[in-house]
Formats: structure tokens, sequence, C-alpha cells
């Protein structure tokens, strides 16, 4: 599979864990919207009963109620019959409750939150994916130095190998290249394996199994060239379009909803309700015979709740939830000046890092310069294997701190778009 890096960010939005949770997070959003809402439609509820009196409830009446004698014997008689059943409709609605419009606000300013978070945690996986990426092309890059180098080498190797045969050089000189090469192959496979641990990190990021083989078609110079450097640099932070700051104030929003929700604590609640059934009585277990009576029995009415007090909990819990809103508040004017900063910041290690990288190619070129003549003259018979050595080396540890500030700067870059560009 062969992936530019905009291909991989897709296939990682796709598939990966943190994007599939986000979406998740969205789609609860919107069931609690729902779950709100539902709360002011009428509720219908279907009632069934059945009860088998096992003893009849009797009842004691005085003797002398019915004109006997007094000291007669109380009279005992049972009333009801043994079985009854019933079975009805119930309807409830609530008319007025003031932490319903509440919720419903505060749950559409959730689903607006949570949107908003999955927009977030899109640019967070672009990042990711952008820096396992270029991670893995840099590698890749010191693998290709490491074996240039080895290649040059050989080359000289070779013709050190020859001149030896034929009694213009020393062993020493043969031996001291060998050792030198080898040095070399044994930091071109380190290398190497480092570059194929950073692409399974870069699968593993995207949410691919670890055993995909897969190519990376965007090389380096394609990835810096994604965006100018002055274009970049240019770029002056947007508070009213940033992500991270437009949570927080929504944060705010939220945490004024929950002030609110205490207050229509002190609200009265009003509800109706509608109750419709029918009853069956019988001796004997016989409610399937149709001929018999059921007996309708049909009520409504309205319950009005209206708070008198609460030994000033209420209260306390308003001034709290003010409280939780201050400290969210305190927390936005934090962000606020947080992000100029880092945006400062970002701005600076940018051009610090362009500086570096400037020179560490310069000293590239400097020491390749330095190895070509070294070369020349070690060839010429003027310079020792060691004084070659000593060239390679100071070429490859050029190259190594190039690699190295390649990747400071690649990171600032991305550092810095993430802090201008987070909408």
């Amino acid at each position: 599979m062969e992936l530019g890096v905009h291909d991989a960010v897709n296939y990682a939005w796709e598939n990966s864990q943190k994007s599939k949770t986000a979406a998740i997070d969205v789609r609860q959003a919107d069931k609690d919207v729902w779950i709100q809402a539902a709360r002011g439609l009428p509720i219908v509820t279907g009632t069934f009963g059945f009860n088998n009196f096992l003893y009849l409830p009797t009842s004691i009446i005085p003797a002398e109620s019915f004109g006997l004698p007094p000291g007669s014997p109380n009279i005992e008689p049972q009333f009801g019959q043994a079985y009854t059943m019933e079975a009805g409709v119930n309807v409830g609605l609530q008319l007025f409750d003031g932490s319903y419009i509440i919720g419903v606000k505060g749950a559409k300013g959730f689903q607006k939150m949570s949107r908003d978070m999955e927009k977030m945690t899109r640019n967070e996986v672009k990042t990711i994916i952008a820096q396992a990426y270029y991670t893995s092309q840099i590698a890749k890059e010191n693998v290709r130095l490491l074996n240039e180098n080895i290649s040059n080498m050989d080359k000289t190797l070779e013709e050190t190998g020859a001149l030896y045969k034929e009694g213009f050089a020393e062993e020493k000189d043969v031996e001291q290249l060998d050792l030198l090469i080898n040095q070399i192959k044994n930091r071109a496979k380190e290398a190497d394996r480092q570059h194929q641990a950073t692409l399974n990190l870069l699968k593993y990021k995207m949410g691919m199994p670890i055993d995909t083989k897969i190519s990376l078609s965007d090389d380096l110079e394609t990835l810096w060239g994604m965006q100018s450097d002055e274009e970049l640099m240019a770029m002056e932070l947007d508070l009213t379009d940033n992500l991270q700051y437009d949570l927080i104030k929504q944060d705010v929003v939220m945490h004024g909803y929950l002030v609110k929700l205490q207050e229509a604590k002190y609200y009265p609640t009003l509800n109706a309700f509608f109750d419709y059934k029918h009853q069956a009585f019988r001796d004997k277990f016989d409610f399937f015979d149709f001929d018999k009576s059921w007996y309708p029995q049909t009520l409504w009415g309205v319950k009005l709740n209206v708070p008198i007090w609460d030994n000033l909990g209420g209260l306390a819990s308003i001034n709290k939830a003010k409280l939780e809103q201050q400290k969210v508040k305190n927390r936005l004017a934090d962000t606020e000046q947080a992000l100029k900063l880092q945006a400062i910041s970002a701005k600076d290690a940018f051009t610090s890092a362009l500086e570096q990288l400037e020179t560490a190619s310069a000293n590239i070129a400097l020491a390749t310069r330095i190895k070509e003549k070294m070369l020349f003259r070690y060839q010429e018979g003027l310079a020792t294997s060691m004084e070659l050595t000593t060239a390679e080396n100071q070429l490859i540890q050029a190259q190594t701190e190039y690699i190295n500030t390649l990747f400071k700067a690649m990171d600032a870059k991305i550092e810095m778009k993430v802090v201008l560009e987070n909408n």
C-alpha cells in the first residue's frame, strides 16, 4: 500500500480508535438532546393488574346496628369478590418546569461542544499522523545518507586494496578503511531498524494492522513545501476561530446553565395527568366471559408544586455553581494569554529551527568538501588513512546533526501550524 500523507490522515480518521471514540461522543450528545427534549412530551403508560383474595376482607359491625339486643355477637360480613382485574392507560404531561428548558439548551450546548471536540480530535489525528509520517521519512533519509557513505567508502577501500597488492599502500590503510566501513554499516543497520520502527508506529497511529506492507510516497521536500515558511510566519493568532479557546467559551456558557438549573429549583412545576381504566370483579376466574360487566373509571387532573423553604440549601447551591462558572472564566482568560504566548514562542522556535537547519545544511556541504579534498590527498599519498577516517567521521557527524535539526525544524513547523490553525 502506497500512502501520501493525506492518504494516511484520511485512513487514520476512518480507522483509528481516537477518531472512532470522538464520533461516538457526537452520537451520544445527539441522543442526550433527544432525551432532554422527550421530557416535555406526553408519557403514555399502559397498566394491567390482577388480584386474587385467598381470604376476603372481613368487616366487624356491631349487632345493635341491625336492631339486635345489646350484647348480641357482632356481625362479621365479608365484602368483595375473590378475583379482580383492571386494565387501563395513563397519560402524564409536563406543563411547566423551568429545568426542562434549561436542560434542553444545555444538551444542545453540549452537542455543539461534542462536534467541536470532534473537529479538535480530527486536528490532533492530523498532527499525530503528520509527525509520525515525517519522522519515518527522516529516518529513511538517515538510512540513505549512511548507505551513500558506505558506497563511497567501498570504492575507496577497493582502490586502496588494489594499491596494497601493488605495494603502493600499507596494510593498516586497508584495515583502517575496513574498520570504518564496518562501523558505518552498523550505524546503517541500526538506522534501518529505526526506520522500520517508525513505519510500524505510523501504522499503529493510523489504526492499520502492523503486518501491513506500506511505502510512503511523499518525500521530505514535498512535506516541507506543503506550506511555505513565509506564509506560515505571516499568520497571526485568531482567537475567534480557535477551537481550544472556543471550547472554553462554551464551557462558560454551560456553567451558566448549571447556575440557572439551580435557580430553577425555586420555580413552581405544573404537571397534568389523565387516567382511564376498566375494572372487573368476579367470584370465579371468568374474566374472558365478555357477557359480564367491566366497569370504567376515568380521572384527570393537574398538580402544582411550589417550593417554599429549603433551609437555604438551594441558595448555597446557586452560589457554588456561580463560583464554578467563575473558575471557568478565569481559565478562559488564562487560556487567551497562554495561546498568545504559544504563538509567539512557536514563531521564535520555528525561526531558530530554520537558522539551525541552514547551518546544519551548510556544515554538510563543508564536511563533504573537506572529505573530498582529504580523499584526493589520500589518493595522491599526501594524507593517511587515519586523516581520511577523521574526515569521513566529520561528514557522518554533520549528517547526523542535519537529520536531528531537520526533525526539530519539521516539529517546530507543525507545532506552529497547530497553534495558529486550530480551527
